[in-house]
């Protein structure tokens, strides 16, 4: 039995002996391995991620709200483009109208004895008139010429 006893303290002591040089020779890989280094790569990577994500999020949206403020800025102007329309002709309407009663209330009130000078102010009536009209008309030409100007601006408002 005794050899059975030194024979296990020796099976004991070759397994302690055997342990101990593996621990000691494990230890350096363990130690080597840098597990700092590996968090902050991971963590770098899933922040570069996210702020990837992020950024592609706003910029999605930037482009869908800038679609909608070009959409509203349209819509308002070619509302008001119509309304400074019907207002500027309203405009030259009275103002013709203005005018030709004036020129009406000139003649009725004015008695001319001489045909040739009664047709002298009509005629040069006549020339008022047509004058207050072409400007009226430039008036609103300035204001409808613009076509080119309206199409530049759409343009650059696609463009920006």
């Amino acid at each position: 039995m005794q050899v059975f006893f030194r024979k296990r303290r020796i099976l004991f002591i070759t397994l302690l002996l055997t342990g101990t040089f593996l621990f000691l020779q494990v230890q350096p890989a363990i130690a080597g391995y840098d597990l700092e280094a590996v968090l902050r790569s991971w963590f770098d990577k899933k922040q570069l991620e996210a702020i990837e994500k992020i950024d592609a999020a706003i910029n999605h949206e930037k482009e869908k709200q800038i679609e909608r403020i070009q959409s509203y800025i349209k819509k308002e102007m070619t509302q008001v483009e119509a309304e400074l329309a019907a207002f500027t002709d309203a405009e030259i309407e009275k103002r013709v109208a203005r005018i030709k009663e004036y020129a009406d209330e000139i003649i009725l009130h004015n008695e001319f004895n001489d045909e040739k000078k009664k047709g002298d102010i009509l005629k040069e009536l006549d020339q008022i008139v047509q004058r207050a009209v072409a400007e009226m008309e430039q008036v609103r030409a300035k204001l409808n010429a613009p076509e080119e100007s309206k199409n530049e601006r759409n343009y650059n408002m696609e463009e920006g």
